[in-house]
């Protein structure tokens, strides 16, 4: 499952740009060039769909949008996709969403090398657990 989630991020990284400005994102079958449009179609999908099944609503950089809403939490949930699945709690803001957005998609190294440290650290405990398997029972 580690092993999985590693390759999904690394494939992830791999095939996405890293980006300065804003590159435009399709929604419902339309484009918009510029953020402010884009953050609006977002917000727009947001007030017209409260169910709960995520629904593939666009792509943005190369990933899959879905929308859903947690009524649990009271608040919309965007889910990115490519190889791995990443999620974002929408708010009201604009510009706020796609920063979300962007700041996830940034993280994806950060989350490959935390997944890689536990990795290696359930590995080492796996190795240590295999050598007081072997040292006889005192007792």
């Amino acid at each position: 499952m580690i092993r999985e989630q590693i390759n999904s991020y690394e494939q992830d990284l791999k095939s996405t740009d890293e980006v300065k400005e804003f590159v435009g994102m399709t929604l419902h079958d339309k484009f918009y060039e510029e953020k402010e449009l884009a953050g609006n179609a977002l917000l727009l999908a947001c007030k017209q769909d409260r169910t709960s099944n995520a629904k593939e609503i666009g792509q943005y950089r190369g990933f899959e949008l879905k929308l859903s809403y947690d009524t649990f939490y009271n608040h919309h949930v965007l889910t990115l996709k490519k190889k791995a699945t990443y999620q974002i709690e929408l708010g009201n803001d604009v510009h706020g969403n796609i920063t979300r957005i962007d700041n996830v998609i940034g993280s994806i190294s950060k989350r490959l090398e935390r997944e890689k440290s536990l990795f290696n650290e359930v590995e080492h405990q796996f190795e240590t657990a295999k050598e007081e398997v072997q040292r006889p029972f005192a007792k």
